[in-house]
């Protein structure tokens, strides 16, 4: 049986956005195992293997579920329009909604002005707007609603300082030779 957020997905969100051609509207969705669950997006699978992940979820209740939301959305040919990555919720229930939009970049593409930071702020808005349009009431029954912006850094790419690093100690190697080790 379907969780109220799938079965919202399946019937009413389409509808309210004019699709009624009769296809089959796809819910990406997995459950995590673990009270302790790390995800990320663009990859085969939602939820991956401890350190993998770029959010990590801790979550100690009922069993949950996590729908890749974007891949939700970008079905109906709406790929530019503003969304979280995913939507996690209680399969049984209301205890909450999380909308979590996360990233893995580096710190100054994160932190800059104007920079994944902020479009995050505005695809969690948007994100959800989509639940609350019109007379749904849909996130009115969730006891805990929550919007996340998780993030992993990224290393910082091999660049200039690695290169002078490097070069001198190519130096030193050169010097080493001509340094002997005197027997007694």
């Amino acid at each position: 049986m379907d969780s109220a957020l799938v079965k919202f997905l399946k019937e009413d969100y389409p509808k309210r956005h004019g699709i009624t051609d009769g296809r089959e509207i796809l819910v990406r969705r997995e459950e995590p195992h673990r009270p302790t669950f790390e995800i990320s997006d663009k990859k085969e699978t939602i939820i991956q293997e401890e350190g993998k992940g770029v959010s990590r979820i801790r979550w100690q209740g009922d069993q949950v579920e996590v729908i890749d939301f974007e891949g939700y959305i970008n079905q109906f040919g709406e790929e530019g329009v503003l969304r979280c990555d995913f939507v996690i919720s209680s399969i049984a229930g209301n205890a909450f909604i999380l909308f979590n939009e996360l990233t893995h970049a580096l710190k100054e593409s994160i932190d800059k002005k104007g920079g994944k930071r902020a479009k995050a702020y505005h695809q969690l808005e948007e994100s959800i707007k989509r639940f609350c349009e019109g007379e749904w009431d849909l996130l009115d029954k969730y006891k805990k609603r929550v919007a996340l912006f998780s993030f992993r850094y990224k290393d910082k790419p091999i660049g200039e300082p690695t290169k002078k690093t490097r070069k001198k100690l190519r130096k030193m190697q050169v010097r080493l030779p001509n340094i002997r080790e005197e027997q007694p």
